[in-house]
């Protein structure tokens, strides 16, 4: 907190589990309380990686598939909820339709290779061996993204750099108009006794002494002549 204590961050008292079938990548949550919108994701899900690949620029797929694809998902989708609406098997369902629906990909998605003999390996506890096995997929895997995850931060990094250019340059701006502004406040205030144009009035010629002495005189005389008596 201020004062520097340790304190939970969030003490509504709400319990997390893990998300990992249900809301698998929180992107939208993380976007809304650290203001991302770039993930690297680390892709290990046995239901998923069979249709993901490990390629920085896999080959394009084609318009018919994609279009297959989608009808398949859509179709299914709206099976699923006639059946939410029925009635049956609501939370079962709902928790499919979550999953399906959901995205399982970032910006940068790093897939290690996955075997089928390690599929029948899932609900066995790993041994230490298992464990080097695996980090080291998991590096191997990371590898072909490095080029491309800093050609990100580079880019990153230069929109940062000319963000704060662009604020130092209005910032200057700002102060040399507000001098500017200043100097011809206080241009206008000599000029009104000097005599001269006004900033503020370009077309307007300012009131001089010896102009004001003038119109002293002739008001002068238009109040004598209504004092002194009118003869006939």
């Amino acid at each position: 907190d201020r004062d520097g204590n340790i304190v939970p961050w969030n003490p509504s008292g709400h319990r997390w589990i893990d998300g990992s079938v249900e809301t698998d990548l929180p992107m939208q949550k993380l976007s809304e309380l650290f203001n991302v919108n770039h993930f690297i994701v680390s892709q290990v899900n046995p239901h998923v990686v069979p249709f993901l690949s490990n390629k920085p620029r896999a080959k394009s797929t084609p318009k018919w598939f994609k279009a297959f694809s989608y009808l398949i998902k859509e179709e299914f989708s709206h099976r699923i909820y006639q059946m939410i609406e029925s009635g049956i098997f609501r939370s079962a369902l709902f928790r499919l339709i979550s999953i399906i629906n959901q995205r399982y990909t970032g910006d940068i998605t790093i897939v290690p290779e996955i075997n089928l003999a390690e599929y029948f390996r899932l609900v066995i506890n790993p041994n230490s061996s298992t464990l080097i096995h695996h980090i080291l997929s998991g590096q191997q895997a990371t590898w072909p993204h490095i080029p491309l995850i800093v050609n990100h931060c580079k880019i990153e990094l230069c929109i940062d750099e000319l963000l704060y250019t662009i604020k130092c340059q209005m910032l200057l701006k700002n102060s040399e108009e507000a001098k500017r502004s200043n100097l011809s406040v206080q241009n206008d205030i000599v000029d009104s006794f000097r005599g001269g144009t006004n900033s503020l009035r370009p077309k307007h010629r300012t009131r001089s002494r010896p102009d004001l002495k003038k119109l002293t005189q002739s008001f002068e005389r238009i109040n004598t002549s209504f004092d002194s008596p009118t003869k006939f």
